[in-house]
């Protein structure tokens, strides 16, 4: 019994191993067989919709589906285009008088014909050219010139990387350098330039964006240029150094200003506009006298750090009043606006107002306008005119200039002065009158209509005188009180 037990164990392990084997050898010779199986079948679609399943291939079915996917579309035409510019990367650096640069061109090439393809580059000398991509393209790129540009003529489909190397000639002129060169037609150019001089100014013409960068290239200091270019035939680059000011010049400031003076029937109103000029350097700080009387309510103006109003001491020649300080952030260089607004209450119905200048300290030319408007209850004249002259209103502000009674003045010194005299505006009447006398039989009757125009400001009085022995019985219309 032992030995029976012990031969069907034997049997037993000897047919598994050969059903192992078999299908060992079933799997290595066909090659057909599927990796993955889908049981029960009548489940197929559920296990498909799951979102971690899909469906797996042998190779070699990849492989020609692959190859079938590559292929041209049944109906597809062929390419409209023989080659197509898709980007053009400038790089280079300036060496004595010449511009030593590098293009590497991505041209891609839609047929098996020959194609000729223009490169641009008119006018340089090129001194290398080949195929960085793929690098062992057949046949090598051959350039030819056609109308002062570079032609490439090659054979192939597919994208090509084409670099050419080349040299242009610098135009030079006192204090300014010029290189220029044509473009290819790409859809997008780019350029990076190195100059070995610091702090140059490049200009760039056509230009998308650009910006230069303070670059050490080998212990010599450069300006690195790197700028989208935009579409265009050609390039030109120019470049100068940049103007520096000598740090111990004191700036050059010029102002011109604008003073609109407003007088209501309660207040007066004075904004002035101060527009500097500035040369040769920057200012961080300005100081203007004002006439005495009004008080400053008001200073605007970007980058302000603090404003003041200190009071003139008396023995200052002349009646400075009060000189405005007004302290910035930084230096402003170029142009700077200040606004400076102030107010007088005006009490009195009858009042003379000195005008005074206002004086924009360390500035070397002043000049400006001087525009007064009033309210209807106010009138107002100008007397005792000093290097003041009168100007037409329409070079006033156009919203000072629209307004009714405005008058305008031109002065071109610091030394200008007038008198305001403001005078309360007193009503003008003028009367239309109709009158009818009636006769009854005990007694007379007049009957009028009196139709009142008044002009410059409002009544609310009116009085009429009768002669005895005549007696008011009406009046009208209502509301009289």
């Amino acid at each position: 019994m032992s030995n029976r037990h012990l031969g069907s164990i034997v049997v037993l392990i000897t047919v598994t191993a050969g059903l192992f084997s078999g299908l060992c050898a079933a799997a290595t010779t066909k090659s057909d067989a599927p990796l993955k199986v889908y049981v029960p079948y009548d489940e197929l679609k559920d296990v498909f919709e799951a979102e971690d399943q899909g469906v797996f291939l042998s190779y070699k079915e990849f492989q020609r589906l692959w190859r079938a996917a590559q292929g041209k579309p049944a109906g597809a035409s062929s390419a409209p285009f023989e080659y197509l510019l898709s980007t053009a990367r400038f790089n280079g650096t300036v060496a004595d008088e010449l511009g030593l640069l590098q293009l590497e061109l991505t041209v891609d090439i839609l047929t098996d014909d020959w194609v000729d393809v223009p490169i641009g580059l008119g006018g340089v000398a090129i001194s290398g050219v080949r195929f960085v991509e793929p690098a062992d393209a057949k046949p090598s790129p051959l350039l030819r010139v056609v109308n002062g540009r570079y032609i490439l003529t090659t054979r192939g489909k597919g994208r090509y990387v084409l670099a050419v190397d080349f040299v242009s000639r610098l135009e030079t002129k006192p204090g300014l350098n010029v290189l220029g060169f044509k473009l290819p037609s790409a859809a997008i150019t780019t350029l990076e330039l190195v100059i070995p001089e610091e702090n140059m100014k490049v200009d760039v013409k056509p230009m998308l964006a650009a910006t230069t960068t303070q670059i050490d290239v080998d212990g010599t200091k450069s300006t690195k240029l790197q700028a989208f270019l935009g579409s265009a035939k050609n390039v030109n680059l120019s470049w100068k150094p940049s103007t520096q000011t000598a740090a111990e010049l004191e700036a050059v400031v010029v102002c011109r200003q604008s003073q609109h003076i407003d007088i209501a029937e309660a207040l007066i109103t004075y904004d002035i506009k101060l527009n500097y000029s500035i040369h040769r350097g920057g200012v961080d700080a300005f100081a203007v006298r004002l006439p005495s009387g009004f008080r400053v309510t008001q200073v605007t103006g970007a980058n302000i750090s603090k404003w003041d109003v200190k009071a003139v001491d008396v023995a200052t020649p002349g009646d400075g009043g009060q000189t405005l300080l007004v302290t910035l952030f930084s230096a402003a260089r170029n142009s700077y606006s200040l606004r400076v607004r102030m107010e007088r209450f005006l009490q009195e119905a009858d009042a003379v107002v000195p005008l005074q200048p206002v004086v924009t300290e360390g500035v070397l030319r002043r000049s400006g306008l001087v525009g007064i408007t009033h309210s209807r209850r106010r009138i107002v004249q100008l007397k005792d005119l000093k290097n003041l002259a009168r100007v037409d209103t329409g070079r006033l502000p156009k919203e000072i200039a629209n307004r009714a009674g405005v008058t305008a003045y031109r002065f071109i010194t610091s030394d200008y002065g007038a008198t305001i005299s403001i005078e309360t505006a007193k009503p003008r009447v003028s009367v239309n009158q109709r009158w009818m006398l009636g006769a009854d039989t005990d007694k007379l009757y007049l009957q009028a209509k009196i139709n009142y125009r008044i002009e410059r400001t409002g009544v609310f009085l009116l009085e009429m005188d009768f002669p005895a022995p005549w007696k008011i019985s009406q009046v009208g219309p209502g509301g009289i009180v």
